[in-house]
């Protein structure tokens, strides 16, 4: 969204943030399944942005940029993992894919070996939670940018397979993402190579790909373990729990256990 304007009281931390409106633009709900050609738009779009900023030399000087995968610090984030597991697998533990608990397990004692390899070269700029409930969609966009991406509070310098596995795990049902996944990620890493990104194989993204989609594991049992009881109470939240839930199918089919260090 464009800024109209924005200022802060850097003593009193008050602020104002006027953007643009983007309500006339389409949205999808985050619970229903994306479309391939919307998909598509989307993972052209960060391509693109990928594309740019791609081991940028300037990335360093934005201070306020994630240099990590994940909002919290890598050892705060694995002490909320050993004291939210349990309380997550009680109340979700139904609607968990075959296979998660034992992936915790393994994977909880060495997130912070895990936020290293997210944040080593090649870095990019990173959007760090692209998915459709802040993505809109221009239709009517003929030779621009079809996408609008907000909500940045959690831009990055790390990987670009951190952005593409958060959208492709959280935006498809399970059918629908094995149906369409092996499509758009060649389609993304061939938009890179056309963009000028050089020596990065195929081979490397998709392993770069196992590796990010852990700390989406991450966060959901952390989200789900602190505030995941409210979703329970209602329909809606049930519906949204449960796509949220079965998209860490992908993790499973992906054999992201492979890529945790031993």
């Amino acid at each position: 969204p464009l800024v109209y304007f924005a200022a802060v009281d850097s003593a009193t931390g008050a602020f104002v943030l006027l953007l643009e409106d983007l309500n006339y633009l389409r949205a999808v709900d985050q619970a229903d399944d994306c479309s391939f050609e919307d998909a598509s738009a989307c993972l052209l779009s960060l391509a693109t942005m990928h594309a740019k900023w791609w081991n940028n030399t300037e990335l360093p000087a934005y201070s306020w940029l994630l240099d990590r995968p994940f909002a919290i610090d890598p050892i705060l984030a694995q002490q909320r993992m050993l004291n939210g597991l349990e309380p997550f697998l009680d109340m979700f533990g139904d609607y968990t894919p075959t296979g998660i608990e034992s992936l915790v397990q393994k994977l909880t004692p060495k997130i912070p070996e895990i936020a290293v390899m997210i944040s080593s070269s090649p870095a990019t700029l990173v959007h760090g939670d692209f998915k459709l409930g802040n993505i809109f969609f221009d239709d009517s966009a003929e030779g621009a940018d079809k996408i609008v991406a907000f909500d940045w509070q959690l831009a990055g310098r790390v990987k670009s397979a951190s952005d593409v596995a958060t959208f492709v795990m959280q935006s498809f049902s399970t059918k629908s993402r094995r149906q369409h996944e092996h499509q758009l990620l060649a389609e993304y890493h061939a938009s890179l190579t056309d963009l000028g990104v050089e020596d990065y194989s195929y081979d490397r993204f998709i392993s770069d790909i196992q590796v990010s989609m852990l700390p989406r594991l991450i966060t959901r049992v952390n989200m789900f373990s602190h505030s995941g009881q409210r979703l329970l109470n209602t329909p809606d939240g049930m519906k949204r729990a449960k796509k949220m839930l079965g998209s860490l199918q992908m993790l499973i089919d992906w054999n992201c256990d492979e890529v945790i260090p031993k």
